[in-house]
C-alpha cells in the first residue's frame, strides 16, 4: 500500500513545500511518476519505504501538512501506519486524502467512513482541518505502461471484447488535481468528511493490456493461440465471465459498467465535479442511448434516473428532482387534481430534461414542458458552483437549452393548472399546401393543432385541431396520442421494451426538425420523395429562450421516422435544401 503525505503550498513566499513519500508497494511505477511531477511543481519530496523509515519531524518544516493516502479499493486498509504519521505531525494543519484506485463507482464503505469520523476525532488535536475520500478509476502512469492495477496476462487481450472499457486516471492529471486542491483548500474553516469521485478516460481494456514492451516470446506464442480461441468463439465464454465478475463488483472488474445510476442528488454532486465533467456523459432516463444508439466513446455515461428524491406539490405549483421520472408527477399531480400544462406523450424520462432539450405535448397553448418551468437549481461544473435561477434571470435564458455548458440540474419548480379536457376537431386533407397547413396551426380556437401523414408518398394529411373545455363539459381526456400511450405501455414492460429499443438503434432512423416557415415551405415541397415512415407536425411557440429555435420566431416541428437504411437518402436532402435546419437534440438517431 502505497501512502503519500505532502505539506500543503502555502500562500506565503517563505514557507516551502514539502512531500513524502510512503511506501508503493502496490503502485510502485505510479507513485514514482507522481513523485516526479510533484517535484517539478516545485515540492521538495522525500521518498521512504515504509511509515517508520521515515522521521517525519525532521522533514517537515512548514506549517501545513497535506497527506495522500493511495490504496486499492479493494484491499483492507489498515489504520495503525495512518495513525503514526499523525500522531508525528500534532502541531501543523493536516488535511487527508485518501485516495481509492478503482473506488469510482463502488458504494461508500460505511466502516472506512466510521473509521474515518474516528481517526478525525482522536486527532482532533493535531490539527485535522479535512479529510477527502476521493474515488477514481485504474490508477496509469501513461500511455506507455499497463496499468499496475490489472493483475491480468497481457495475452488474453485477444479474448477480451472490443466493448469493454475501464475509466483511468493518470498520474499527470491527477498531479493536476491534487496541486489545484492543495491550493483551494487554504481557506477551508473547518474540519469535515468529503467525498469525490474522478473516474478519469474510459480506454479499451484491449488497447490497456498492448500497451508497453519488451514481449516474450513464451507471451506471443500465448497471444497467438488466444486469437485463434477468440476466432473459435472462447471470446464469449471471456464476456459471460467478465459479466459476472461484474455483477459480483469483484475487483476492478466493477468499474467496466459504462453507465452508472447515483442514487442521490449528494451522489450526483460527488461523481460530476469540476474536475470530472470532461469524462463523464449526464443523462436523464438515458432514452439516447438505450432508444436511439447514442454513443459517447472515452465517457461514462451516469444517469440522474435513481436520483429523484423531492416531489413537492403546492398549490399551484410543483418543486421535483431532476432525475424524478415525469410518470410519477403525472400521478401526483392526477391525486391532487392538478396537471402540467403540457404532458408530453411519452412519459418515461426524467424532468431535468425539460432544461435541456424541447419536451413537447398535445393540447396546450404552452409548446413544451420548459415553458412551464419557474425555478431552478443548478450546479455548473466548469466554475464548481451551484446557481439558483427564477426564469426572469438573464442566466437563465442562456443556460436552457445550452447543451455545451456543463450543467446538472438538481432541482426545478414547475407551475401547474387545473385539469382541461379537450374536444377534437378532425379535418382529412388531400395533398395541402403548405401554406394551407400554416392556416391551420393558426387556428386561434384551438389550444393546439396536430398534423400527421402516415406515409410521405401518401395523398391523406389528417388535421387534429384541440379545443380546451372546463373539466365538467364532457370533453375527452388529455391528448395523448396512441403511439405515445403505447411506447409508456412498452417501457413499463422489461423484454418488450428491450426489443423496441433494439429494433429502433438497429432498424429505424428517427429525427425532429425545428423549422421556419420559410424553412417548412421548402421541406414540405420536397417531401414526397423522401422515404419517410411517419410525419407528424406540431407548432411550437416563440419562446424567447437564447438556444432555442424558437427564439424568435414560430417553429414547425416535424417528427419524423423512417428505415434507417434509407437515412443517406434524407441526409442528402438536408443537406442541400436546409443546411441550416435545427434539430431537436432529445429526438436524434444516430
Amino acid at each position: 500500500m502505497s501512502q503519500l503525505l505532502t505539506v500543503d503550498e502555502p500562500v506565503q513566499a517563505e514557507m516551502r513545500s514539502t512531500t513524502l513519500l510512503l511506501g508503493g508497494l502496490q503502485f510502485p511505477q505510479f507513485s514514482r511518476r507522481l513523485s516526479e511531477l510533484l517535484a517539478e511543481s516545485g515540492q521538495h519530496v522525500v521518498e521512504g519505504a515504509i511509515p517508520a523509515s521515515v522521521n517525519l519531524r525532521k522533514e517537515l518544516t512548514a506549517a501545513s501538512l497535506r497527506v495522500i493516502w493511495i490504496l486499492d479499493a479493494c484491499s483492507a486498509m489498515e489504520w495503525q501506519p495512518l495513525r503514526a504519521v499523525l500522531q508525528q505531525a500534532a502541531g501543523h494543519r493536516v488535511s487527508l486524502c485518501v485516495l481509492l484506485a478503482g473506488g469510482a463507482f463502488r458504494p461508500p464503505n460505511p466502516h472506512w467512513e466510521t473509521e474515518l469520523r474516528e481517526l478525525q476525532a482522536e486527532t482532533r488535536g493535531f490539527g485535522i482541518r479535512e479529510i477527502l475520500l476521493l474515488g477514481c478509476g485504474v490508477l496509469t502512469v501513461d500511455d506507455a505502461h499497463v496499468p499496475e492495477q490489472l493483475r491480468i496476462p497481457r495475452w488474453l487481450a485477444p479474448l477480451l471484447p472490443c466493448s469493454a472499457t475501464l475509466p483511468c486516471l493518470s498520474a499527470v492529471r491527477l498531479a493536476q488535481v491534487l496541486t489545484a486542491e492543495f491550493t483551494g483548500e487554504s481557506s477551508l474553516p473547518v474540519a469535515g468528511l468529503r467525498r469525490l469521485t474522478i473516474p478519469g478516460r474510459r480506454y479499451s481494456l484491449r488497447q490497456l493490456l498492448q500497451r508497453g514492451r519488451g514481449r516474450t516470446a513464451a507471451s506471443v506464442l500465448a497471444a497467438t493461440i488466444a486469437s485463434i480461441a477468440a476466432y473459435c468463439g472462447a471470446g464469449v465464454l471471456v464476456s459471460l465471465l467478465l459479466g459476472v465478475l461484474v455483477r459480483q463488483g469483484r475487483g476492478w472488474t466493477s468499474l467496466l459498467v459504462q453507465t452508472v445510476r447515483p442514487r442521490s442528488s449528494g451522489e450526483l454532486l460527488e461523481l460530476y465535479n469540476r474536475w470530472s465533467w470532461p469524462d463523464v456523459q449526464l443523462a436523464g432516463w438515458n432514452n439516447g442511448v438505450v432508444h436511439f444508439g447514442w454513443k459517447f466513446p472515452g465517457r461514462t455515461v451516469v444517469s440522474t434516473s435513481a436520483s429523484g428524491r423531492c416531489l413537492r406539490v403546492g398549490r399551484e405549483t410543483v418543486t421535483v428532482d431532476g432525475g424524478v421520472p415525469l410518470k410519477r408527477v403525472l400521478l401526483a399531480l392526477q391525486a391532487v387534481g392538478r396537471s402540467l400544462p403540457v404532458v408530453p406523450n411519452f412519459s418515461w424520462i426524467s424532468m431535468g430534461t425539460a432544461f435541456f432539450v424541447p419536451v413537447h405535448g398535445s393540447g396546450s397553448r404552452m409548446s413544451t414542458l420548459g415553458q412551464a418551468v419557474v425555478r431552478v437549481l443548478v450546479y455548473d461544473a466548469a466554475v464548481g458552483c451551484l446557481r439558483r435561477l427564477h426564469r426572469d434571470d438573464p442566466e437563465f435564458q442562456r443556460m436552457m437549452y445550452d447543451r455545451s455548458r456543463p450543467l446538472l440540474l438538481l432541482r426545478m419548480t414547475l407551475q401547474t393548472q387545473q385539469p382541461l379536457k379537450y374536444a377534437v376537431r378532425e379535418e382529412s386533407l388531400q395533398d395541402p399546401a403548405a401554406d394551407e397547413l400554416l392556416l391551420a396551426f393558426a387556428d386561434p380556437r384551438a389550444a393546439n393543432v396536430e398534423v400527421r401523414k402516415a406515409r410521405a408518398i401518401d395523398r391523406e394529411v389528417i388535421v387534429r385541431r384541440f379545443d380546451a373545455e372546463p373539466a365538467d363539459a364532457g370533453g375527452g381526456e388529455l391528448p395523448r396520442d396512441r403511439l405515445g400511450s403505447l411506447w409508456d405501455r412498452i417501457e413499463e414492460t422489461p423484454v418488450a421494451g428491450w426489443l423496441f429499443h433494439w429494433f429502433v438503434r438497429n432498424f429505424a432512423f428517427h429525427v425532429e426538425l425545428l423549422m421556419s416557415p420559410e424553412q417548412f415551405r421548402v421541406f414540405w415541397e420536397h417531401h414526397r420523395r423522401l422515404p419517410l415512415a411517419k410525419i407528424q407536425l406540431r407548432r411550437m411557440l416563440r419562446d424567447g429562450i437564447e438556444n432555442s429555435a424558437c427564439r424568435d420566431c414560430d417553429c414547425i416541428c416535424a417528427d419524423l421516422f423512417m428505415l434507417r437504411g434509407k437515412r443517406h437518402v434524407f441526409t442528402k436532402f438536408i443537406a442541400e435544401h436546409l443546411p441550416a435546419v435545427r434539430t431537436n437534440p432529445g429526438k436524434q438517431s444516430l
